[in-house]
């Protein structure tokens, strides 16, 4: 496996899916059920991940040293279930592409295309 980049803009501009699996293991580790659930609930239901996907994207981001093995909290009763967390790595990047898409709205919001654009 190639060892992946420690600058974080390397890895931009992330994929939508990536992203949201990032914001939300912001917050907390988290197994797959409950980052799929928590993306959804973030998004008000615009964004869906499929647990088929999921795993997929999430080996991804373990390969791309952006999430790690997590430990089960103590409470937690299913020893089936895999947590992941966000690497200092991971919300580096996570930080980064959020500037960035912040960038462009401002972009798109001075091109007049949403409002809000000062002087408008």
């Amino acid at each position: 496996m190639p060892n992946p980049s420690s600058d974080p803009l390397d890895h931009l501009p992330l994929k939508p899916q990536d992203f949201h699996i990032l914001w939300v293991l912001a917050r907390g580790d988290l197994h797959g059920y409950g980052i799929m659930k928590s993306v959804e609930d973030k998004t008000r239901g615009r964004v869906t991940l499929e647990i088929g996907s999921l795993y997929r994207l999430l080996n991804r981001l373990l390969e791309g040293g952006l999430v790690t093995d997590a430990p089960a909290p103590s409470d937690e009763t299913d020893a089936r279930r895999r947590y992941y967390g966000l690497t200092p790595l991971g919300r580096s990047v996570l930080e980064a592409e959020a500037r960035r898409l912040e960038e462009v709205v401002e972009a798109v919001r001075r091109d007049r295309i949403l409002g809000g654009a000062a002087g408008s």
